[in-house]
């Protein structure tokens, strides 16, 4: 009868063993995935990519005037905030119709904060037509919010982009001051 007693007990004991086992092991790879996923992640610890453009082309597949508008206004809510690249202390929610190339801006939005749409700090809204196209942007730690609203003229401009001017509407995009692309409210 003891050592009936004795093998219950060892057996109740080996499956908290073996949680506590398991737990520290969960911990240890959530640790060491951690640590690869800083240096998998590269630009994302709060640094700019270097070159901005080639990162768009990697990202978005091209570079083309809606995503180097959404880039341009994501660097300047940067600016205007006072945030780190990547720091996802913004919350963006980009109001656009939901189709491409409106879309597009979306991906520059990525590259230009670093903010992403699978964290949920990026989320896309729909409108029905380019007049109602804004970019609303949140700094999380007080509320503060500003409200970034594309020109028209140069929206116009750009919805009628081809294969043939996408490269020329890009390079204009982003070479024109802030204040031809966009107002901020």
């Amino acid at each position: 009868m003891d050592s009936m007693i004795r093998v219950k007990i060892e057996n109740r004991k080996r499956p908290l063993h073996l949680a506590c086992q398991t737990a520290v092991l969960i911990f240890a790879l959530a640790c060491a995935c951690r640590a690869d996923r800083k240096t998998m992640m590269g630009d994302n610890l709060g640094r700019p990519p270097k070159d901005w453009w080639q990162a768009m082309r990697d990202y978005h597949g091209h570079v083309g005037p809606w995503n180097v508008l959404g880039y341009r206004i994501g660097r300047r809510a940067l600016q205007e905030f006072g945030e780190q690249w990547g720091a996802h202390t913004l919350d963006i929610t980009c109001h656009t119709p939901l189709r491409t190339p409106y879309t597009c801006m979306a991906d520059g939005l990525v590259v230009g904060t670093g903010n992403t749409i699978g964290r949920l700090d990026i989320r896309l809204a729909e409108v029905a037509d380019r007049a109602a196209i804004r970019v609303a942007i949140r700094r999380i730690a007080d509320g503060k919010t500003l409200v970034f609203a594309p020109h028209d003229t140069f929206l116009a401009k750009i919805e009628k982009v081809t294969p043939d001017t996408l490269d020329a509407l890009a390079h204009e995009c982003a070479a024109l001051p802030d204040e031809l692309l966009f107002t901020i409210q």
